[in-house]
């Protein structure tokens, strides 16, 4: 495993692949038990991982709690991401969920409690679509976070220790310029407003003469 910096400033060193922690508990109904998520857990940190992502409705809470109890013996080597607005239950109703500050204070002391911690590194929100390949997609995705002007960081939601090995494969998987190409070609999506708007006017702002004016390679915003 190889590390990566989080971010353009952050200076945060992180695994070039994260652990999601979505299937660790089984309070959804399906999920790995404690025995079946400790050894994906430890079979991630022998690989290297130090990147690990939960989120408070995981598991209506379980897999902060597992999360938790799995990182406490050396809590400063992790990197620790997690997650609000949904709630840790179904009816967790209109005040316990959504971005409002109020929620977000109400979810991170629960979310401190969960994981035995004093400190979240990292709050955000993470899906993935069910439906791609997980090993062209992250492949794909390590492919451009090396030519990113930020990091890239797949996140692996894995249940299982075979479900893991087959996604940490894509380690191994090299693409082509060609196969890049056709995989960005599939997915590109149009930008819509401000965008397209603002690259339409690129002529204009630069008074006729684009291929003239040399712009910094990181772009001002």
């Amino acid at each position: 495993m190889r590390y990566k910096i989080f971010g353009r400033r952050t200076g945060l060193r992180v695994s070039e692949l994260a652990l999601g922690a979505g299937n660790f508990g089984t309070r959804w109904g399906h999920g790995a038990e404690r025995a079946a998520a400790k050894k994906v857990f430890d079979s991630y940190v022998e690989a290297g991982g130090n990147f690990i992502d939960t989120a408070d409705t995981y598991q209506f809470g379980e897999s902060e709690e597992l999360v938790g109890d799995f990182i406490a013996s050396d809590r400063d080597y992790f990197v620790l991401a997690t997650k609000s607005t949904l709630g840790t239950t179904p009816t967790d109703g209109i005040s316990r969920t959504g971005n409002s500050r109020k929620n977000m204070i109400h979810s991170v002391e629960g979310s401190l409690k969960r994981l035995k911690t004093d400190r979240i590194d990292l709050y955000w929100a993470h899906f993935a679509d069910g439906v791609t390949p997980m090993e062209i997609a992250i492949a794909w995705l390590l492919h451009k976070a090396a030519k990113s002007t930020t990091s890239l960081i797949p996140i692996l939601g894995s249940r299982t220790r075979e479900q893991l090995d087959a996604t940490l494969g894509a380690l191994e998987v090299k693409l082509s310029s060609e196969q890049v190409a056709r995989l960005d070609a599939v997915s590109a999506i149009p930008l819509g407003t401000p965008r397209e708007q603002i690259a339409g006017s690129a002529s204009a702002m630069a008074g006729g003469k684009p291929e003239l004016l040399e712009v910094p390679v990181i772009p001002a915003a």
